[in-house]
């Protein structure tokens, strides 16, 4: 079990067990979020918002917002992106 804090340090340092931690913790709440405002692909968004925070993990500051609701922001943001994306050309 992480602290808030403690989480995000090990989440920079790329520690697994903290990934799979906060992966287990939060991913459920954000992947049914997607689900409710998505129109594209809710896995493919699901795995570009991971993606998204682990890969600038660095760049949270805990003194604008709580962790839940930076990784809120970003997945929201991705699905704001998918919604914008234009629809492939098939022939």
């Amino acid at each position: 079990m992480y602290s808030e804090e403690g989480l995000v340090l090990n989440l920079i340092l790329k520690n697994t067990n903290a990934i799979t931690f906060a992966y287990q913790k939060y991913g459920p709440a954000l992947y049914g979020t997607i689900r409710i405002h998505a129109t594209a692909d809710v896995d493919l968004i699901f795995i570009a918002t991971c993606t998204r925070i682990f890969n600038t993990i660095d760049e949270y500051d805990s003194t604008k917002c709580r962790f839940f609701t930076w990784m809120y922001r970003i997945m929201m943001d991705e699905v704001k992106k998918s919604k914008n994306e234009p629809e492939p050309l098939t022939n």
